[in-house]
């Protein structure tokens, strides 16, 4: 939808129209609206009671508009404040290797930064959610780091499984196709004594078309229990005393949400950190 790029404020009546359209509202309600001259700076003013008593609209397309424009709203603003805090761990990152010596720099800095308020919707890098951490979120579309490898034995190790097709599975063949890519990946880091973190919901091959390796995606997670549950499957892979250590060593899944701008579809990124001992 052309809306895509344009911030709600300054949407068109078009554009209104457009998204009222994308959201299932009926075209009788479109056009009253239109008629209206509801622009974007209106839209973002319209409550519930308004819509009622002065278009003459049922309770229940009024409650979606106002419920879907909230969404919208909330989903902007949070984009937009991972991004701010992207840029600035960035800055710093700049900052400290790369300390500025001339002019050049500076104009390459700004430059930086006016690419950075250039959109919501292009490909951009993102770091990984850091090893441990709960609270944080990815931006659909954005690319994380290239996978690694063990570096110094302090960094962690990353591995991305797009996980597409596993994830629409049913629940059985889903745990087992899950719990075998962490167990992989988990002895991998055990037996090297090195944490890691794999990540399901990223791109990991350059084949898929429209894609880049490392691309932040998501999967849908009807049940997050499906996912919690498939590490069961150590108990059946080990001996009770090492299934015990093991158990210790990899951690529980962590749902990372994804955000997209104009859609309410939740999708996350699965992540699994190993901790080892």
């Amino acid at each position: 939808m052309e809306a895509d790029n344009v911030p709600p404020e300054k949407w068109t009546e078009a554009l209104v129209s457009s998204w009222l359209r994308s959201i299932g509202v009926k075209e009788q309600y479109v056009t009253k609206l239109n008629e209206e001259e509801v622009d974007g700076r209106i839209l973002l003013e319209l409550t519930e009671d308004y819509l009622k008593k002065e278009t003459g609209m049922k309770s229940g397309p009024a409650l979606l508009i106002i419920k879907k424009r909230n969404e919208l709203v909330d989903s902007l603003q949070r984009a937009q404040k991972v991004h701010r805090n992207q840029d600035n761990v960035k800055r710093e990152d700049s900052d400290t290797n790369n300390p500025p010596q001339t002019t050049g720099k500076t104009s390459k800095a700004k430059e930086t930064d006016t690419q950075a308020l250039s959109g919501l919707t292009s490909k951009r890098d993102c770091k990984p959610r850091p090893l441990g951490k709960d609270d944080f979120t990815y931006i659909k579309h954005n690319v994380l780091q290239p996978e690694s490898g063990v570096i110094d034995l302090i960094a962690p190790c990353h591995e991305y499984k797009s996980f597409a097709i596993a994830a629409t599975l049913d629940r059985t063949r889903l745990q087992a196709k899950f719990a075998k890519e962490v167990l992989k990946f988990g002895n991998g880091c055990m037996n090297i004594r090195s944490n890691g973190t794999i990540h399901f919901g990223v791109m990991d091959s350059r084949d898929d078309a429209g894609y880049v390796h490392g691309e932040i995606i998501g999967v849908p997670v009807p049940e997050k229990d499906i996912y919690v549950d498939a590490l069961d499957h150590i108990e059946k892979s080990f001996s009770s005393a090492d299934g015990e250590h093991v158990r210790q060593c990899i951690r529980p899944p962590q749902f990372i949400e994804v955000i997209e701008m104009n859609s309410s579809e939740k999708r996350y990124v699965v992540e699994v950190d190993i901790v080892s001992k």
